[in-house]
């Protein structure tokens, strides 16, 4: 992509204009079509500097809005996509309007009714999306998940009409799969389950929703953190959101305690749902969610903090369902009676006969015995875990939930340690697995779900056992890969190095580095070290590595040409010569692994480039008046 601030004069048969956003992975241009005399809105991926995955979603994303814009006004209409001068282009209506985070920016929180409309249009949208059956590429979809739903993907014309925007990372849901996967998106506004799995689904874009409607009203997330990392253990913990201020429109607060509750079965199911309360909340009605805290009881008044963290006075709530004391979860500094559960069955009981004891002796002896008799209730439970786990009869993505349930029964915490080491073999199994896909795949078919997957298990086991060489290098490099594929390249580097350091023996942490030097920092010298390295360690280079040298110096060869069109004379000359050297250590590499993957392509590609970067040498030599390269 061109930097920030660069116009292209002209792509194909558009002459852009103005950039208007710049993206992760594409910038978006109004640009003028010429063909059809119409101003429009160009998204480009440069297809030499993409990475093919990403390449490979906005295709898709991109033949999914083609086809929903026909039928839902709120979706921005695409009039063309395809290839064009070494880019990708998606051709779109043009909107005059602004997306909601500028506007935050420059207005900061929004008038509570003003976002519910906004809100509420954008789950027309949604809806259209997840109920709207159609065929891609042979596959029959029920369904189109945005995945990538914030404040940059929704534009408002003046009169606040909305257009949805970026459907480069949507996926299509099959009759038969519920879910499907997806490492592109925007963390801030992911569900704990899509933390946690990598899995996208129809929930998953109504709390993309939620976060964007708090966002509007607050002026903030109702999750931050000062780091990614704790920003994800923050959402995935279940802990309670920041606190929701606006005490005049308290409806509202019902609405966003329901669409963020931590349970999946308690929020809005779908989008009309969440559309429809929303509705009742403009016109002054009760809304559903209202109705389901005020009936049910420890979810009303007071003890809504149980599940919000927010104490919210309510006056039409009947006297019954309220406390005439403060509940113990409100009172800071006190543990909630929740809390105090999670000892384990038996606990209350025994401390009923602390708080009236008539002998303490007999006090102290009951305390044991219950302690005793409900530690062993836990242990059928572990050594059937145990078990299972020995026998491999459990599954990597559920052996922690069934360990977490032992450990929640277990009193004194020694029966978890019947079954410990069993769900350890299972986590780093499952763990090895994944690596030595990576490690020994041509083209390894992994999702960003499987490092996730690793690196929540393993970090669960450390959080439990404290220390664990191996654990801590497999955690590392599972969380170097997750960084990787999110485009954090500098935070997968130290990822991968601590890997190194804690398995000093072990090649795969520099074959992960490698990958990230060669197509996320574009640094060859170092991809080539780092190759050196896993070698020195026991690896054997192979095709794949040989063709990601080769990628490397392509790649940089390509920004060299590039960048060589804004210099003049010898410095022009000079880059151009530093172009050709890196398209020939290119073609060296390909030659060997012709037929291999797409080698043939890039290395035509690298015989073009030379053959364009001489010619301009040449051409720069007879306008001074020197001796052309003797090629």
């Amino acid at each position: 992509m061109p930097e920030a601030g660069t116009i292209l004069p002209q792509i194909g048969h558009f002459r852009i204009e103005k950039k208007l956003a710049r993206g992760g992975f594409g910038d978006v241009y109004r640009a003028l079509n010429t063909k059809e005399n119409r101003t429009v809105a160009l998204k480009l991926l440069e297809h030499d500097l993409t990475d093919p995955v990403v390449m490979e979603a906005e295709k898709f994303g991109t033949a999914l809005q083609t086809h929903l814009c026909r039928i839902e006004p709120r979706v921005v209409t695409v009039h063309d996509s395809g290839d064009l001068d070494g880019y990708f282009f998606v051709e779109m209506a043009y909107v005059d309007g602004k997306d909601l985070s500028k506007l935050l920016t420059r207005e900061g929180r929004f008038d509570p009714a003003r976002a519910a409309a906004i809100i509420a249009e954008l789950c027309v949208a949604l809806a259209s999306a997840h109920s709207f059956p159609l065929e891609v590429d042979g596959r029959q979809l029920r369904a189109i998940c945005h995945g990538d739903i914030k404040p940059n993907n929704i534009l408002l014309e003046q009169n606040d009409q909305l257009h949805v925007v970026d459907f480069g990372t949507a996926k299509g849901l099959t009759l038969t799969r519920r879910q499907t996967s997806n490492s592109i998106g925007s963390v801030e506004y992911f569900s704990p389950e899509r933390l946690r799995t990598g899995q996208v689904d129809e929930m998953s874009d109504l709390w993309a929703v939620a976060v964007v409607l708090f966002e509007l009203i607050e002026g903030h997330r109702p999750f931050e953190a000062a780091t990614p990392e704790r920003l994800e253990q923050r959402i995935q913990s279940g802990v309670d959101p920041q606190e929701f201020s606006t005490s005049s429109a308290p409806a509202l607060s019902d609405v966003l305690h329901k669409s963020l509750h931590r349970d999946p079965s308690r929020r809005y199911q779908s989008a009309r749902e969440f559309e429809a309360d929303l509705r009742r909340f403009l016109a002054a009605e009760q809304t559903e969610a209202s109705k389901l805290l005020a009936d049910e009881p420890g979810e009303g008044a007071v003890s809504r903090s149980a599940a919000w963290g927010a104490e919210t006075r309510r006056t039409e709530v009947p006297s019954s369902t309220v406390r005439t004391g403060p509940s113990p979860s409100t009172v800071r500094g006190q543990p909630s009676m929740s809390a105090v559960r999670t000892w384990g069955p038996g606990w209350s009981r025994a401390m009923s006969i602390v708080a009236r004891p008539r002998n303490w002796a007999l006090a102290v002896f009951g305390v044991c015995a219950l302690l005793l008799l409900g530690e062993a209730s836990s242990c059928p439970g572990a050594m059937n875990l145990r078990k299972k786990a020995a026998a491999r009869e459990i599954a990597a993505k559920d052996v922690w939930t069934d360990f977490q349930r032992v450990r929640n029964r277990s009193i004194l915490g020694v029966t978890p340690w019947l079954a410990g080491y069993s769900v350890r073999s299972v986590v780093l199994e499952d763990c090895a697995a994944t690596i030595d896909d990576f490690r020994t795949g041509d083209n390894p078919k992994l999702h960003k779900a499987d490092w996730v997957r690793c690196e929540t298990n393993t970090r669960n086991w450390l959080t439990w056992i404290g220390r664990d060489s191996e654990a801590t290098a497999v955690h590392a490099y599972s969380l170097a890969h997750v960084a990787r594929i999110s485009g954090q390249y500098h935070k997968a580097i130290e990822n991968y190095q601590l890997a190194a350091r804690s398995n000093k023996r072990w090649p795969d942490p520099y074959l992960g580095m490698a990958r990230v030097y060669f197509y996320g920092l574009r640094d060859v010298e170092r991809g080539r070290e780092a190759l050196e390295e896993a070698e020195g360690r026991g690896f054997t280079l192979g095709r794949r590595e040989q063709a990601q040298i080769a990628d490397g110096y392509r790649i940089r060869g390509i920004r060299e040409q590039k960048s060589a069109e804004a210099l003049e004379g010898e410095s022009k000359k000079a880059q151009l010569s530093k172009a050709n050297e890196d398209f020939e250590s290119a073609i060296e590499h390909y030659l060997p692994i012709v037929g291999w993957g797409d080698v043939v392509v890039n290395l035509r590609d690298c015989e073009r480039r030379t053959r364009q970067v001489k010619d301009q040498i040449d051409r720069l030599d007879e306008e001074s008046g020197g001796w052309r390269w003797p090629w």
